[in-house]
């Protein structure tokens, strides 16, 4: 499964510039960064995982089984959320 994952990722040589520059401030190396985005992507299949997230977001307004947020607020909401 890790080699099927890697197989469609461009090389960082491939990267623009600034986004090579963020990997290294943020995540230390690529494979780290990679890693950490499917390990956030296979997440958001986990029904528990996102209901937790959107109940306590500071963001948006909640209702039962829902979070609803207006679009000049999500920038301000969780990454997890924006995925």
């Amino acid at each position: 499964m890790a080699t099927k994952r890697n197989h469609d990722r461009p090389s960082m040589r491939r990267l623009l510039a600034q986004i090579c520059n963020d990997i290294k401030g943020l995540f230390d190396n690529y494979q780290k960064a990679c890693s950490l985005a499917y390990l956030m992507l296979h997440s958001l299949g986990k029904a528990d995982i996102v209901a937790d997230c959107c109940e306590y977001s500071a963001i948006g307004y909640k209702q039962p089984g829902t979070l609803s947020v207006h679009v000049s607020a999500l920038e301000e909401l969780d990454p997890f959320l924006r995925l």
